[in-house]
């Protein structure tokens, strides 16, 4: 499987949080499914940390780019592709973060990992 972990994902993974499903912690460790996590994600931890709505104690942004070289996550950049099917999403989800994750999940051909309720009114392939 090719999975873009929805931003709360990565993080979950990270901190082996046992929010993360059984089957999505299963998936995570799979070495068969290719696992991406994409630019708008790092924007969206880093905004937060610096604006105190996340904590991590011991982790920065380094580390977890470190985390993901571990893991062979690969990172999707924005592309213009990715804008324009963003700029086309109904506005049921106001969050740009997930917007766009939604977008690059559509355009590459990527399952979303996520829990996200607002995330299910697209038509975007969810695994979780």
């Amino acid at each position: 499987m090719n999975l873009l972990l929805d931003t709360h994902a990565l993080l979950w993974n990270i901190q082996d949080d046992v929010r993360l499903s059984p089957r999505v912690s299963l998936a995570l460790e799979d070495r068969d499914n290719r696992l991406v996590v994409s630019i708008a994600s790092l924007w969206e931890i880093s905004t937060n940390l610096a604006n105190g709505r996340l904590r991590m104690p011991g982790h920065s942004l380094q580390s977890i780019l470190d985390f993901m070289d571990r893991w062979e996550i690969e990172l999707l950049p924005v592309s213009i592709e990715h804008v324009r099917e963003a700029a086309k999403l109904p506005f049921h989800h106001g969050d740009p973060f997930d917007r766009m994750l939604i977008a690059q999940a559509n355009v590459e051909s990527l399952r979303l990992v996520s829990k996200d309720a607002k995330v299910r009114l697209y038509a975007v392939d969810i695994f979780w």
